[in-house]
C-alpha cells in the first residue's frame, strides 16, 4: 500500500513517469503496457479500470502508449492508497511533514497519548493514524488529523 502523500506525488507526476517508461525502451514499452493492462483487469478492485481495448495500431504510436501509461499509473496509485473504509491513514513520517516536526516527536506524542485511534500491527511496527484521529495540543486544544492536514495543504498552496 502507499500513503495518501505518495499517491498525490504519483498523481502529480504521472505524465512524466509515463513519458519515462516509454522513452526508456520504446519498442518494449507496448508489450509491458499489455502485461499491465491484462494483469490489472484480473485484480478485483472497487474502482473499475476504464481503459478501452487497445489494438496493435494504437501501440505503434508512442503518444498513445504514453497516454495509456499515464492512465494506468493514476489508476494504480488510486487503488493502492492505504485507506481504511475510505479513510486516509497516516504514518509517522506523513504526520512529521504536516506538523513540521521530526518523526521522533510524533512517536513521543503517540507515547504521551496525544493522538487517539493509533494502531500498530505489532511491537516495534509502524504506527497507523487515521484522519479521524484527534490530536491534543499542549494547551489542550483538539483537532482531527484531517483538519490539520487540510490546513497544511492550504498553507502549501
Amino acid at each position: 500500500m502507499i500513503t495518501y502523500f505518495e499517491k498525490k506525488a504519483v498523481l502529480s507526476n504521472a505524465d512524466q513517469l509515463a513519458e519515462n517508461f516509454v522513452a526508456y525502451n520504446e519498442s518494449l514499452s507496448p508489450v509491458v503496457l499489455k502485461l499491465l493492462i491484462n494483469s490489472l483487469r484480473k485484480i478485483p478492485a472497487t474502482i473499475p479500470l476504464n481503459i478501452n481495448e487497445i489494438n496493435e495500431k494504437d501501440l505503434a504510436d508512442p503518444s498513445v502508449v504514453k497516454s495509456i501509461y499515464t492512465e494506468i499509473i493514476k489508476y494504480m496509485a488510486t487503488i493502492s492508497v492505504d485507506e481504511q473504509q475510505g479513510e486516509i491513514i497516516y504514518k509517522t513520517g506523513d504526520l512529521a511533514r504536516i506538523f513540521g516536526v521530526s518523526q521522533t516527536t510524533i512517536n513521543n506524542w503517540i507515547k504521551e497519548g496525544r493522538f487517539s485511534k493509533v494502531e500498530r500491527d505489532g511491537k516495534n511496527k509502524h504506527a497507523k493514524i487515521p484522519e479521524s484521529s484527534i490530536w491534543t495540543a499542549n494547551n489542550g486544544q483538539q483537532k482531527t488529523i484531517k483538519q490539520i492536514a487540510e490546513e497544511y495543504a492550504l498553507e502549501k498552496k
